[in-house]
């Protein structure tokens, strides 16, 4: 069986404990895409649709945060919010462009398939970046059973999916739907816990592995014996963690470094969809939100005494002290929090951000996390290092709605419903379909854009506007994308007046044709030809062979009449009385 140990050490203890990564993950099962936890939870873990933010207008920005704010009043009570970064994934594109490839006839085209595979494996490598949002929460009681049915705890589940997905759609966001929800939550934690290992063994692989030695080790014979039951961790397991470093820990031969956003070191005022520049930052670092909803009416008594409080303080300071700033400071937001409760309907929030730096080096994790905390300080938001505090860290960004009580008594920040909804992070869209072609990379994400204009679920027709100043590349993006189509076994015609000679080069690289229109060329279009069109579309709703109704001499002489009447627009009746009759003795 595939078990690997870890290695734990605390300041109070220094002798070293050997365990298996497998105990560390507080999985207990999968089922129904539920995660039942070892400690008696019952988490959901939902994968979020990204869209374009920041090039809405002001007013849609709007609503889409006001959307957001509506569904926080009505969410779970304890949630996280999770994004995570990493290396774009090419393979699944290569893989459809190697099946292409080996149907491909013409020679030259195979070679320039082999250069553009290259391209993918080159850029996808060193530059591209993908990101991927989840919402996960957990099952909460709304009658305080102590022994719910299991019936109960999915209705209640899966009803709290069905309003995030319809409050998101509003805001514009899809929620995946996975045809396999066990799997789909069992890849989600391989990913996490192996950010190494998931790019050479894909989780099919992994599952295979498992399986093969668990019946190897059981002495069972593979197709003939019953496969044993194999929990659920050793499926998503590190290979290894090491927490015997102060600063950082090692996992899957990857070294994590966890910052906090300090209660005390986030800005006065934030613009909406602020988060979208830690979301943004790069390669390696990943965001978590904890939001836990306060009761509103405990929460107005609490606030109310607590203002009574520091008044009652404040009357014995002199306006001089220090305590006095901070205490008259504490009951103006005592005031500004009632206020919001009362009058604007909103809710108190308790907010903890958590930022994981990882790389491959330690060097690389260090020069990352230093410019992280440089982004952050521009932005007026102050963090700090989980120090002496790894195992928690690590505990509190897992996905699995849970946060150190010690790093949560540090971190958390109340907010209103509003403040809570400017952390809206679902900014990062990327525009990258499995069957397109590769445009380039974005300039807001570093996302691969791959491009499928022919994919009727997304988009209305497949038609593009290419606007752009002379010189910036209008050119070569279209030749770039007819290339990429040919390769895809899309035939291409491009007609470039003044500037066709452009394409010749790569015309001739492809085998294609290349066709000059212009006085003493040897090509010329013969617009007398009757060529037979067909309309199988129109053949197969309406069930009618139009082309047996429809006579292809009285189609051409239609069609050459309205080319005429556009070449010369003052034609008397009796001129266009000649043009028919000389084109019926022509067609004769």
């Amino acid at each position: 069986m595939h078990t690997q140990k870890r290695r734990k050490s605390t300041a109070s203890r220094s002798d070293e404990i050997l365990e298996f990564t497998q105990d560390f993950l507080p999985v207990k099962e999968i089922k129904n895409g539920i995660i039942e936890t070892t400690d008696g939870r019952y988490v959901k873990i939902l994968e979020i649709e990204p869209i374009n933010f920041m090039m809405r207008s002001s007013e849609e920005q709007f609503n889409i945060i006001s959307g957001f704010a509506n569904w926080l009043k009505i969410s779970p009570l304890r949630m996280q919010f999770k994004s995570v970064t990493r290396k774009a994934d090419s393979d699944k594109h290569i893989s459809m462009l190697q099946t292409e490839l080996a149907e491909e006839d013409n020679p030259q085209c195979k070679e320039l398939a082999r250069e553009y595979i290259n391209l993918i494996r080159d850029v996808g490598s060193r530059e591209a970046l993908t990101r991927r949002f989840f919402l996960i929460y957990q099952y909460e009681s709304v009658r305080n059973q102590v022994n719910p049915d299991y019936s109960e705890i999915y209705g209640t589940i899966q009803t709290a999916a069905q309003n995030a997905r319809a409050y998101f759609l509003q805001c514009g966001n899809e929620i995946v739907q996975p045809q396999d929800e066990d799997a789909f939550v069992a890849e989600m934690l391989y990913m996490f816990f192996n950010r190494r290992s998931c790019i050479t063994e894909p989780f099919s692989t992994r599952l295979d592995r498992i399986v093969v030695d668990t019946m190897t080790a059981k002495k069972k014979v593979i197709g003939l014996d019953p496969v044993p039951r194999i929990r659920a961790a050793h499926f998503v397991a590190p290979r290894g963690i090491d927490f015997t470093h102060p600063r950082h820990i090692i996992m899957d031969g990857m070294y994590y470094s966890f910052l906090y956003i300090r209660g005390d070191g986030f800005p006065n005022a934030v613009r909406a969809g602020w988060m979208s520049s830690l979301i943004n930052a790069g390669e390696g670092i990943d965001i978590d939100i904890h939001l836990r909803r306060e009761n509103r009416g405990r929460t107005l008594d609490k606030v109310a005494q607590r203002i009574r409080l520091n008044r009652t303080k404040l009357r014995g300071i002199q306006d001089t002290s220090t305590d006095y700033e901070e205490l008259a400071g504490a009951i103006q937001a005592g005031y500004y929090i009632k206020d919001g409760i009362s009058n604007r309907n909103e809710y108190l929030f308790y907010m903890s951000v958590f930022i994981t730096v990882s790389a491959p080096t330690y060097e690389e994790m260090i020069w990352r996390r230093q410019q992280i905390s440089d982004l952050l300080k521009s932005m007026d938001v102050f963090v700090r290092d989980c120090a002496f505090q790894q195992e928690a860290a690590l505990k509190s960004v897992m996905p699995f709605n849970y946060i150190d009580p010690g790093l949560e008594r540090k971190s958390k920040r109340n907010v209103l419903t509003s403040g809570a909804a400017s952390t809206y992070m679902f900014t990062s869209f990327e525009m990258s379909d499995d069957n397109g072609v590769l445009v380039g990379v974005s300039l807001y994400n570093n996302s691969l854009y791959i491009l499928d204009p022919f994919n009727t679920k997304i988009y209305k027709n497949a038609n593009l506007s290419m606007v752009g100043t002379t010189g910036s590349g209008k050119t070569t993006t279209l030749q770039a994308l007819a290339l990429r189509m040919r390769m895809r076994g899309i035939q291409c015609y491009i007609l470039a007046p003044l500037k066709g000679h452009e394409f010749r080069r790569a015309c001739n690289a492809i085998g294609g044709t290349f066709i000059k229109l212009s006085p003493g060329s040897k090509n010329c279009i013969n617009v007398m030809a009757i060529r037979k069109t067909i309309a199988p579309e129109m053949e197969l709703i309406d069930e009618i062979g139009y082309q047996s109704v429809d006579s292809l001499l009285a189609n051409k002489i239609q069609q050459l009449m309205i080319f005429f009447s556009l070449l010369i627009p003052d034609m008397t009746n009796e001129e266009e009385r000649l043009t028919v009759r000389a084109l019926h003795y022509t067609s004769t």
